[in-house]
């Protein structure tokens, strides 16, 4: 049905009744990988819902690492901070004890950062 409604024409950025995006809502779902068919609609990988999530902040705490690569190959920022707890995604990987994890996204938020500074001064 999502399917349907998408090919024809429903915008997959609007909010749900409780803030959530169309991405967040299926990252914490876990009801079937729907991240290429909103993203092939014109999704935004980098819009957070209303409740201060980025979808790549869910999929780390949820340890989806096939949503988070999805999003990540569609441009989706990974330094960022959920807007109210001001937590990043490597302290998703560390609460849940993935230390290594968490160190590996340190080092690809520092290195997006400079990248991003970088890109600034031109």
């Amino acid at each position: 049905m999502t399917e349907l409604l998408l090919k024809k024409g429903a915008n997959p950025n609007l909010y749900g009744p409780n803030g959530e995006n169309a991405g967040c809502i299926n990252i914490n779902s876990n009801m079937g990988n729907l991240l290429g068919l909103f993203l092939e609609c014109g999704w935004n990988p980098n819009a957070p819902d209303e409740n201060g999530w980025y979808p790549i902040l869910l999929s780390e705490f949820y340890n989806d690492m096939q949503s988070f690569e999805k999003l990540r190959k569609s441009g989706a920022k990974i330094d960022v901070v959920h807007l109210r707890y001001g937590s990043d995604v490597a302290y998703y990987a560390e609460s849940n004890g993935r230390l290594a994890r968490a160190d590996e996204l340190r080092k690809l938020m520092a290195q997006e950062k400079k990248e991003g500074s970088q890109g600034n001064r031109n």
